[in-house]
Formats: structure tokens, sequence, C-alpha cells
């Protein structure tokens, strides 16, 4: 059984990345919690701070509508909420030291100046256990490859154990791949050989880019299966 952080502000962007873990880790067997997180008025504007207790009741029935539309909309079981004060990021590590958190799944919406999003940004910072971000417009799909980016440096298999475990879920194979700026030959570097053990059983490939930039490697060279 899967423990699934999710984050919502109750957009539709928070509702496709919770539907979208659903469909990587199964209606039943896993605990699904939806998280919404408000911060307190400032005291210096008490007009606001009188109002708190009808903003706090309203973003309660917000939360309980939108745990109705998750489950309405995924058949999800073992579904549960909560509404916590303070900010998200330092709240959401909380909430994984102190209930063993598996996974922190959070929805991106638009192409803005930031990739992920201030709040994605901060709770990926934060986090100690993985955390996937899902972009509003991603097909809610097993996924068939992964991209996984090497800067060969230490890796170890418990890093590695929950996209192992996305993997033989979804039956995908995943790509290891390394940029760098200048050509090297001879054998692969040594952190090719701890993937075996961080990814046994899943099908697995490795590839080296060269050129200016990650962005700019268009064709990459044949990868190496193993």
């Amino acid at each position: 059984m899967a423990y699934i952080l999710l984050p919502t502000d109750f957009s539709d962007a928070a509702l496709h990345a919770a539907a979208y873990a659903v469909q990587l880790f199964g209606r039943t067997g896993n605990r699904y919690s939806l998280l919404h997180a408000y911060a307190d008025t400032p005291v210096m504007d008490p007009a606001l701070a009188m109002s708190m207790p009808s903003l706090i009741k309203e973003a309660d029935t917000r939360l309980v509508e939108f745990m109705d539309r998750f489950v309405r909309t995924t058949g999800a079981e073992g579904v549960e909420h909560e509404l916590i004060y303070g900010p998200l990021a330092p709240l959401v590590e909380d909430k994984v030291k102190d209930n063993g958190v598996d996974l922190i799944v959070m929805g991106r919406e638009g192409r803005g100046a930031s990739f992920f999003g201030s709040n994605s940004v901060d709770v990926i910072k934060r986090s100690s256990v993985p955390v996937l971000v899902v972009p509003a417009g991603a097909a809610i799909l097993s996924p068939r490859r992964i991209l996984l980016a090497d800067d060969y440096e230490d890796v170890r298999a418990r890093d590695l154990s929950m996209l192992r475990t996305i993997a033989l879920r979804s039956k995908a194979g995943v790509l290891v791949a390394h940029y760098d700026q200048e050509v090297r030959e001879g054998a692969p570097h040594w952190s090719n050989g701890i993937y075996e053990q961080a990814l046994k059983d899943v099908s697995h490939s490795f590839m080296t880019a060269h050129g200016h930039g990650p962005v700019d490697h268009q064709r990459p060279p044949r990868p190496r299966t193993r």
C-alpha cells in the first residue's frame, strides 16, 4: 500500500494531478490524502483578521467538495482530507515525517516563467520523499518510458525505490541519460553499474549526450539496453 499526499488549491490542475496518481497506483489498496494549507491574515489588518473564521469555513467546504469531485472522477478508495494552517512546503514536510508519506503528487498549470511553480519548487526543495509534478495538459496514461537524468554523482538504490515501483507497475522502461560537454571515450561511468541494483527487474538503457546544452541535443545516440 502506498501513502500518497495530494496538496491541492482546488484547481483543475490539482484534480488532474490527483487523477494521474490514481492512474499510476490504482483505485484501491492505497491511502490518498488531500491537503490544503491556508495562511493566516496579518495582524496589522484587523478587518481581514475578523473575517478569518468565515474564510476557514469556506476553505473547508471547498476541500470537501474537491474530495467529492476526486472520488467521483477516479473512483478512488481510501481517500481522506485535511485543512491545515501555515505555509505549504514546511507543513507538507512535517506531514511526510510524521505520517510516513511515500509520494507527493502536485499539479502545475500553464507555462509561466517558473516551470514548476513556486509552491511546487518549495515542496521539492524541502521534501525527503519523491515529488511528482504533473503538467495540466499531461495525458492520464501509464508511462511507457521514463527519462532519468544522471549527474554521475552517488546513486543509492533506496533513492530510486519509488521510480522503480512506478516503472514496475506501469511496465515502463527507464532511459538513464547523462549530458556532458566533453566527449569521453572508454567504459561507462561507475554509476551505471549501480543502476543494475537500483532498477532491478526494470528494463533500462543508458545514453550520453554531448553539445552546448541539454536542450540543444536533438538526436541522442542509440542507447545501450540492459
